[in-house]
Order: structure tokens, then C-alpha cells, then sequence
């Protein structure tokens, strides 16, 4: 889905001074900005199976490549968002992804990469940037996989053990340092974005510990009921996974976070998305009522492969998007909108008004709002500003900002529609035959304000132009012939000429007036 995003640019300085200079003088438009739509916030995932759905399949793939589903957690949680506010959202996300794989769909960098397909053209910035990844960095299905062997004890294993403490080295942020450079992966992942302008906000995710049953019991304790192809993870395993696994891969995800803001310069505020293991407290996969992840026979059930085991299912991504969306409200972020009661036109007093509110729907008083690039006024307590007799200049789509200080700048955009206006004639209507004088003139059916253009009058007698408001002295206007082409009796075409009456149009010298017929103002009758 491709969307418009809100402009990153926030005016804190010279706004009073601008509205100053701007009283004593009439409202009045720029020329029209390229057209635009109301600005969705535009929120992008990228990240690993636990961003793209894996393990909830739903009623399908939208990608089979990279299994990536509707019910995906980044997903549900932007169409939380979409009843507060528009949100457009698109996710490159891809299971099996780490961070720094080479380049293409399973990579985060790199050519290719997920972060590559990101606002490729540089006209699209994102607000929200969703991110779980590190889980295959440190060998997830590596880890799962041995901890399922009935009567091998993963956490004591040289193979599992030794592959990930150097995983984690290499990640980077836990523990401090790394030979590819402090801090690993995940800084190289920080200084990629942080690199770029177009990013506003980065949200890591924590991933949740699958490892507790109904009332906090450990799964493969005596209180697990020992199901779902899960049975060879004994407690040891379970535990070992929480302290040694889940623990130290979330606190590297949290020094990311913390590196990412800690830089200097301008670039994207990073927050780190907890409480998602805590909702996932006791509906781990040995909750055999309601868990919140897949057992091996869960996933073989649903999605036809085991690859959605230890991923979380329906119920485990509805609760990640919730944590998800509760920290999206937090954000200061700041939506506009438009409402005119009538259409505006061109050249014409219009009426609309702007509202700016919070990204929790919250009135924003104080906000300046600009239409292209004029300021107009300020939100009042009620985040409203009602402008009044405003002339655009055009028709088309213009630009409606709303620029407050903390907040990205919001946009919408309002239709104006091209300037209503009529044609009078003297004398009226237009008679055939001789007219000692003839005066046309267009005006603006709202102002009376003439409207500049020509008139062209073609009739029997040959073409007459005539500016609006004009007068041209001994005119003839007179019925035309017109050829035309009929059947006969006998089935053979005949030509003949058949008497046409005069035609009248307008066309404005203002591209705010459309050219309209007014061939209505001549009589046709002799």
C-alpha cells in the first residue's frame, strides 16, 4: 500500500513574526503545491518470522516467499491505529531474516535488503519503523531444535552452548563488544538508520518468553501436560531458555535502543517496545487451554510445516499489537484534518476548517496552520481553527499544514474546486439577424467580479471574439449549415445540409475558470 507521509520538518521559529506580516493583508493562496491526499501516518515493518506472522496463517500467505501474514502483530497493531487516525502501513518482513545476511529479502542490510525497500525513492518518510530481529542472529531454530532431542540438555550442550555465546558477541550489546566492532550487528542496523532523514520513530521489539504455563509454572516441569510434539523440552531446557536466550537477546535489543538515541545529530528517536513478555506470562506453549505459541503440532495443523513452532499464534500476535499500539499512542505525533461544509472554488471566499489532534486523538491547541505555506491562524483550545473567506487562487488539491512545537508536521490536503461563474449578454437573449451592438460579459456568480477571457461567437455570418465586458457594434448572427450523411429510401447514403444554430464559448484568461458553453443566450428562432 503506498501512502503519503507527514513532512518532518517542524517550524518552531518565526511563526509570530509571519502572522504579523500577514494581518493587515487579505487571505489569499500561493500557487497550488502538487496534488496531494489526506497524510496517513505511514508506518513500515521489517524484521524476522516474528514480524512477518509466522504462525499465524490466517486465511492465507500475502507472501508465501517470506511468510508473511495479514495477521501479522505490526499489522494488527497499524489497524488499531487506523480508528484513531488514517495509517497506511506496508511490511517487507521475511522469516529466517537476520541483520547483515549479504543483501536481499532475509537481510536487513545490505542490497536488497528489507531497510533498501524502505522510502526507496526518498519521498516517503516513515513515522513508525517496526523491527523484530536478533532471534535468527543468535540461531533460533538451532536452539529449538536441539531443545526438543528427548534427553539432551540443550543448556549444557558445547555445540548450542558455544554457537551462542559467540552469536551474541557478534549481535553486539550483550555482551559489550564485538570483532566486527563495538557494538556488532545491531549497530551496524542503529547507524544504517540513524543515517538516514526519512525515518522518524524506531520501534524494537522485545520477543516474548514462550516458557510458562496457566498460573507461572515452568513448561516441561511436572505440571506440564506434555503435548503438541513439545515433550522432549524439559524444564532445565525451558529455564535455560528464559536466563540464557531470551534475557540476554532482549537486553541486547535494549542497548541498541539506547545507542541509537544516544548519537549525535539528527536522526530517528528509537523506542524499545517492552511488556511483551509479560503479556505472554503463563500462555506459553504448555498452556494447553489458551496459549500464545505454537506447539509443533499446531503449526503442522495450520500451516502445513513446522515452521511456525515457538512462533506466536493468532492469540500471540493479537497481544504483541497490543503492546504495539500502546506505545504508538505515546508517540507526539500530530494528525490534521479538513472539513469544508460546501466545496471551495477558485476565486471565491471559501469557508473550511482544520483540525489538529494528538496520535491518541487528543486536541492540540496553538497549532499553527498553514495553507500552502501562507499561515492563517492558530488551533484554539479545542485544536480547531475555523478559516474564514479564503481565495484560492486555483483549483486542484492544497496543501493544509499544521505545524506545532514537538510534533512531525502534519498535512492534509483540501479540493478546491475551478471558480463559479456566468455569461449575460446585451441584448439578451441574442437575436438572429443585424444587432447594433453586442456586450458580453462573464463575472464570478458569487462576487460579481468580472472574469476575464474571450468570447467566440460562430454562426452563418463567420466567428466573433469578444473580451468579457466588451462591446462589438453591428453584428450579424445567422443559422449554419452542416453537411451530413443519411441513408435514403433505396438504401444508398445522401448528403444533405441541415440548418444548425449558433454556438457561444467562453474561455477564462485565470486557469481558476473552467471554458464553458453558453450558447444557451442566443435565440435560434427566426
Amino acid at each position: 500500500m503506498s501512502i503519503r507521509p507527514i513532512r518532518r520538518t517542524i517550524f518552531t521559529t518565526g511563526v509570530l513574526a509571519l502572522a504579523a506580516a500577514l494581518a493587515a493583508t487579505p487571505l489569499r493562496a500561493a500557487p497550488a503545491h502538487a496534488a496531494t491526499t489526506a497524510q496517513p501516518l505511514n508506518v513500515v515493518a521489517i524484521g524476522d518470522s516474528y514480524a512477518s506472522g509466522e504462525g499465524d496463517i490466517g486465511s492465507g500467505w500475502i507472501d508465501s516467499a517470506c511468510q508473511r501474514s495479514a495477521g501479522a502483530a505490526p499489522e494488527q497493531a497499524a489497524s488499531k491505529l487506523n480508528a484513531i487516525r488514517p495509517v497506511g502501513f506496508t511490511s517487507f518482513a521475511c522469516l529466517g531474516s537476520v541483520i547483515d545476511g549479504g543483501g536481499g529479502a532475509q537481510s536487513l542490510l545490505g542490497s536488497g535488503g528489507q531497510l533498501s525497500e524502505v522510502d526507496p525513492n526518498g519521498n516517503d518518510p516513515v513515522n513508525a519503523l517496526t523491527i523484530s530481529i536478533g532471534g535468527n542472529d543468535i540461531g533460533f531454530s538451532t536452539i529449538v531444535l536441539a531443545c526438543m532431542v528427548p534427553l539432551n540438555d540443550c543448556s549444557t550442550d558445547p555445540t548450542i552452548t558455544t554457537m551462542l555465546a559467540g552469536d551474541l558477541h557478534n549481535l553486539g550489546g550483550y555482551p559489550q563488544g564485538s570483532p566486527r566492532g563495538i557494538p556488532g550487528y545491531l549497530g551496524e542496523l542503529v547507524n544504517a538508520i540513524n543515517a538516514r532523514s526519512d525515518i522518524d520513530n524506531v520501534f524494537l521489539t522485545e520477543y516474548p518468553d514462550p516458557t510458562t504455563g496457566p498460573g507461572g509454572f515452568l513448561c516441561g516441569s511436572a505440571q506440564d501436560p506434555n503435548f503438541g510434539g513439545m515433550q522432549g523440552i524439559s524444564a532445565t531446557d525451558a529455564e535455560w531458555a528464559a536466563d540464557a536466550v531470551i534475557g540476554p537477546l532482549n537486553t541486547a535489543l535494549e542497548s541498541a535502543v539506547s545507542m541509537g538515541n544516544s548519537q549525535s545529530g539528527t536522526h530517528a528517536v528509537w523506542h524499545y517496545v517492552t511488556g511483551i513478555s509479560n503479556s505472554f506470562f503463563s500462555y506459553g506453549y504448555c498452556n494447553p487451554g489458551s496459549r500464545y505459541i505454537n506447539t509443533l503440532q499446531d503449526s503442522e495443523a495450520s500451516q502445513g510445516d513446522q515452521n511456525g513452532t515457538m512462533h506466536p499464534d493468532a492469540l500471540g500476535q493479537q497481544a504483541i499489537a497490543n503492546v504495539m499500539y500502546n506505545n504508538y499512542v505515546s508517540l507526539p505525533l500530530m494528525s490534521a484534518s479538513v472539513s469544508a461544509s460546501s466545496a471551495p472554488a477558485a476565486e471565491t471566499p471559501s469557508n473550511f476548517t482544520v483540525q489538529a489532534l494528538t496520535f491518541a486523538n487528543k486536541p492540540i491547541a496553538n497549532a499553527a496552520i498553514l495553507v500552502d505555506g501562507n499561515l492563517v491562524g492558530y488551533t484554539d483550545s479545542s485544536g480547531v481553527l475555523n478559516v474564514n473567506g479564503y481565495v484560492f487562487s486555483t483549483p486542484g488539491s492544497h496543501t493544509i499544514d499544521a505545524v506545532a512545537a514537538g510534533y512531525p508536521e502534519a498535512r492534509a490536503s483540501l479540493a478546491v474546486q475551478t471558480g463559479p461563474y456566468n455569461a449575460t449578454s446585451t441584448p439578451s437573449p441574442i437575436p438572429l439577424g443585424s444587432i447594433p451592438a453586442l456586450t458580453l460579459t462573464a463575472s464570478n456568480s458569487v462576487t460579481s467580479q468580472i472574469v476575464n477571457g474571450t468570447f467566440t461567437l460562430t454562426s452563418g455570418s463567420g466567428t466573433l471574439t469578444l473580451q468579457s465586458g466588451a462591446t462589438a457594434s453591428n453584428v450579424t448572427v445567422t443559422k449554419m449549415y452542416k453537411t451530413t450523411t443519411i441513408i435514403g429510401p433505396n438504401g444508398k447514403p445522401i448528403q444533405v445540409k441541415v440548418l444548425v444554430c449558433p454556438t457561444l464559448t467562453f474561455q477564462p484568461a485565470s486557469v481558476a475558470y473552467a471554458s464553458q458553453y453558453f450558447s444557451s443566450l442566443i435565440s435560434c428562432t427566426e
